[in-house]
């Protein structure tokens, strides 16, 4: 612990810091399951049309939100170093909001009967064929 009668600065840090390396070693695990819940409280719901429709707009802004609030947690506890962990847990809440969104657009086309083109067997028209085929994570994430 000494040199030369001083302690060492590493040796002050390394005593610091090491009871918080476990938790930020867990950071993404952390942080994907508190992001979930908040996500869960975010996301859009409605009864009618038009509630649906102010749900979704409402619901872009908390999610924004949410996820900014991650990268300040991130910055505030690790100092950044955890930044690969939480773009990896932003894509994952991102891909899961916008997927309960499509599944909310498809609930909104039933309702409007904007579904006309179905496909008898699989239940879909070509515009969610072709949805369905593309790879989004490829092209955005």
């Amino acid at each position: 612990l000494h040199t030369t009668g001083k302690i060492s600065k590493r040796m002050v840090m390394v005593r610091v810091v090491s009871p918080y390396k476990s938790l930020q070693r867990r950071y993404a695990d952390l942080e994907r399951s508190c992001l979930a819940q908040q996500l869960s409280n975010a996301l859009p719901e409605g009864k009618d049309y038009m509630d649906s429709i102010q749900s979704v707009a409402d619901s872009v802004s908390k999610v924004v939100l949410i996820c900014e609030q991650a990268i300040d947690r991130c910055f505030k506890i690790s100092d950044g170093s955890e930044a690969e962990g939480l773009v990896s847990v932003l894509t994952i809440t991102f891909n899961r909001y916008l997927e309960h969104l499509f599944g909310l657009l498809k609930h909104l086309r039933v309702v409007s009967h904007l579904d006309s083109n179905k496909d008898e067997k699989h239940g879909l028209d070509q515009s969610d064929r072709d949805y369905d085929l593309h790879d989004w994570k490829e092209t955005y994430f």
